[in-house]
Parts: structure tokens; sequence; C-alpha cells
């Protein structure tokens, strides 16, 4: 990701820091759910998790912005609805996580994620129409490459969805 992202025009260290920390926590967070799971259902896992990042996220809120918005005009501001559409589009991205997550392990899902990632920093790259150094077009061939030899493995172990389902119906 760095040798994708680190020639944009709006390349912050912090901010790059920020994501790698927040991919590597979601690499975590992707086993222990699928750990999880097996003793909660997707909602309820959902529901702690958003319990927790409440408590850690509301008093960065009230730190960080002007507390007069938040005060002042009561759900009439337009941060609230701001962070009542975040919290409902989260919610949403992690029901559909936990449906991916019951067909792949948590490795494909992290890999598939951090697939996302890059791909987003690419097409973010050509529809800025940011100059593209070769450092970018590394990067971006050692993300392909690492999804392709990754895919490639799992195929040769016979783990792929289509060996699954064919090793299924010999089995009945």
């Amino acid at each position: 990701l760095i040798l994708t992202s680190m020639t944009e025009m709006s390349f912050n260290m912090a901010g790059f820091v920020a994501t790698i920390t927040n991919t590597f926590l979601e690499c975590i967070q992707n086993v222990v759910c699928k750990t999880l799971c097996g003793r909660w259902t997707a909602p309820q896992v959902q529901f702690y998790t958003s319990v927790v990042a409440s408590t850690m996220q509301i008093p960065m809120l009230l730190w960080a912005s002007d507390s007069s918005l938040l005060t002042s005009t009561g759900l009439q501001s337009p941060i609230w609805w701001v962070i009542l559409g975040d919290g409902f589009m989260y919610h949403l991205q992690w029901l559909s996580n936990f449906m991916v997550m019951d067909l792949v392990s948590p490795l494909t899902l992290s890999v598939s994620n951090t697939f996302k990632r890059g791909l987003i920093i690419m097409f973010s790259i050509f529809y800025f129409q940011n100059h593209v150094s070769a450092s970018n077009y590394c990067g971006m061939g050692l993300m392909f490459l690492g999804v392709g030899l990754y895919t490639w493995s799992k195929q040769r172990d016979g783990d792929s969805p289509a060996a699954s389902k064919a090793a299924d119906t010999r089995d009945t």
C-alpha cells in the first residue's frame, strides 16, 4: 500500500500509519469475529463492537468538535445526521462482512480487504489524474502479484469454493 500511495499529493505519514494500523486491526478483528460467530449471532457481535466503538469515539468527538454544533440545535444539527448515516453504513458493511465471513476464511477476507484498499488507491490516482511514478506501478504490481499468488495457492491446494462445492457433490 505504501508503494501505491506514497506519491499522492495529499500523502500524509500520520494518515498512512493510521491506515496501516486500521488494516492490521481489521485482520485481527476478522479472526476474532470468526471465532465469536460460533458462539454469538452476527447482530450480537455487531452490538457489542458498536458499544465499545461508541464508548471510545464519543469522548473524542466531543473534544475535537465545536460543542456548540452538538448542543445548540439538537438533532437539527447536520453533524448528528452525518453520525447516524455513518453508523448505519457501518452496520450494513459489517452485516455484509459477516455474511462473507461465513463463506471464506479470515485470511481470505483480509486479503480481499487489502486488495480493495489497493484498488481504491489505484482508482483515485487515475480519477484525479495524479502523476504515477515507478514506485506506484511497483506497488500496484505487488498488490496484484500477492492476490494472484494467494488465489493460485488456494486453488492448487483445492481450497477454492468451486473445489469445495465439487467435493461436496462427490460425497453425496
